[in-house]
Formats: structure tokens, C-alpha cells, sequence
């Protein structure tokens, strides 16, 4: 009898993910007015983002790569049948329907490099892929389906940059000044905090105790499991890695098509 209960509710989950998580996820998410989205091209620090919020909002609480997308939901993951607000993560080019965004953006010869490091340690290729390969991949938008990074980070600057709704952070000023710019999200998100709340979330969001926490619960996150334990999906956190990492040559070919985009950032040669 138990394993005929047990069957039978395997199947009903099965249905109402179904239902409810197959029309919804992505790009075909029910949005609700009061929801709050976290958007960035990939591998431009929305985890690290994720965390230093979810350790804002829940003061006592261990956060790890186990309970992540419960505390704030990925929108290609969220199993969503109630209707209360939540704060999500993207990284979907721009969509009008997202009214509260908070935007980060990187430089994009650092992106690169890091999603280079990511798609060998999810087993999409190993090491013998040529880095410039992938570099001429990235600039034609051919990696993913968010679009090349200046198409989906223009699209979202061209309609909503000085938007009250729209908080645009550079990845590289939140790692000079965390405490500083998690206080803006705070602000932004209209939630009263303290200064030691803010510096106990930037503590536990370090990227040595992000690591450490990797290396705990990594395997239980559905981004990285069956992938290269080898290889660190939090890695050094330091900004301008692309100086030592990519060829002259491939950081010349990003800088040629995109640095009218990268200038207006500050990310010059």
C-alpha cells in the first residue's frame, strides 16, 4: 500500500510540474506586478548577487548551494503555484513585463572567460577547446539563447536606464564597495536593514566562504550537478582576469566589436 502511495504521488508531482513549471519557466514565467528581478548576462555575478541578498533576508540562516533557489528562485527552475511576490533571477534579455530589475552588468572579456571555465566544468568540452573558438561563439551570440552580451545588455539599458524601477550595478564596484551596494539593493528593494546586517551578509557571502560552501552542497544544486568536481564554479571573484587570461588578440576582437557599449562602463583597454 505504501509503495502504491508513493507511485501515485510521484505521478501527481510529475503532473503538476507539468502544469505548472513547463508552460511557466523562462521566458514563459507567470509574472506578478510586485516581483523583483535580478538580471544579468551570464556569468556576470548573479549568484554572488543571490547570495549576498538571500544572507540580507535571512539573518541566522545558513545559505548554500542546497537551498539557493528556495530562498530566491532561479525563473528557468521556479515551481510557482501561489501567487506572493518573489525576488527571481534571470538572465533573459529585456522583457517589459519584469518592472522591478535590478540589472548587473560586467565586463564582458571577463564574462567570457568565466563562461569559458564554466561550459568545461558542466562537460559541454574540455580543455583542448581553443579559448579563441569560444570567443568568436560568445561575439555571435551562439552559446546560449539570452542573445550575444551587447544585445541583451543593451536591450535592457536602451529602455529602462533612468528608470526609478531599473538599479543597474557594475559587478567590478560591487566587489570595491559590497557593503555599499548591497545597501542600495536594500534601498531599492525597500527593506530596512542594519549596517551589521549588511556587513554579516557580505561576510557569509564571501567568495573563500562561497568556495568552501561549493565545496559542501555544490553537487546538490541543480546548475552543477553531475559536473567536473575538479573544477570551481566560484573561482578567484577578481575583476580584470581577461588581462591575463585571453589572448591579445581575442580581447581586441571584443573590444573592436562592442567598445562603444564598453565605454560607456568604463571597461576600456
Amino acid at each position: 500500500m505504501i509503495e502504491i502511495q508513493s507511485t501515485m504521488y510521484k505521478k501527481f508531482k510529475h503532473l503538476l510540474k507539468s502544469i505548472y513549471i513547463a508552460p511557466r519557466a523562462g521566458r514563459n514565467l507567470r509574472i506578478l506586478p510586485d516581483d523583483v528581478f535580478i538580471v544579468s548576462y551570464p556569468k556576470s555575478g548573479n549568484t554572488w548577487v543571490r547570495f549576498l541578498i538571500s544572507n540580507m533576508l535571512n539573518e541566522g540562516e545558513e545559505i548554500t548551494f542546497a537551498n539557493i533557489d528556495k530562498k530566491l528562485p532561479d525563473i528557468y527552475n521556479v515551481f510557482r503555484l501561489s501567487s506572493k511576490a518573489l525576488i527571481l533571477k534571470s538572465h533573459e534579455y529585456f522583457d517589459p513585463r519584469y518592472r522591478r530589475v535590478i540589472y548587473i552588468i560586467r565586463d564582458p572579456r571577463d564574462v567570457v572567460l568565466s563562461y569559458y571555465h564554466y561550459f568545461i566544468k558542466i562537460k559541454v568540452f574540455d580543455e583542448t577547446y581553443p579559448l579563441s573558438k569560444f570567443v568568436d561563439q560568445f561575439l555571435d551570440g551562439s552559446l546560449d539563447h539570452f542573445g550575444h552580451w551587447k544585445g541583451n545588455v543593451g536591450s535592457w539599458i536602451g529602455a529602462r536606464i533612468g528608470d526609478k524601477d531599473f538599479l543597474l550595478l557594475r559587478y567590478e564596484d560591487i566587489l570595491i564597495s559590497p557593503a555599499e551596494k548591497l545597501s542600495e539593493i536594500a534601498i531599492f528593494l525597500g527593506i530596512n536593514v542594519s549596517s551589521d546586517q549588511i556587513d554579516n551578509a557580505v561576510a557569509q557571502s564571501s567568495f573563500e566562504r562561497m568556495q568552501s560552501i561549493e565545496n559542501k552542497t555544490g553537487h546538490k544544486w541543480g546548475s552543477l550537478k553531475n559536473n567536473r568536481l575538479d573544477r570551481k564554479f566560484v573561482r578567484s571573484g577578481t575583476a580584470e582576469q581577461w588581462r591575463l587570461g585571453l589572448s591579445v588578440q581575442d580581447s581586441k576582437k571584443i573590444l573592436d566589436r562592442w567598445g562603444e557599449l564598453m565605454f560607456k562602463f568604463d571597461y576600456q583597454s
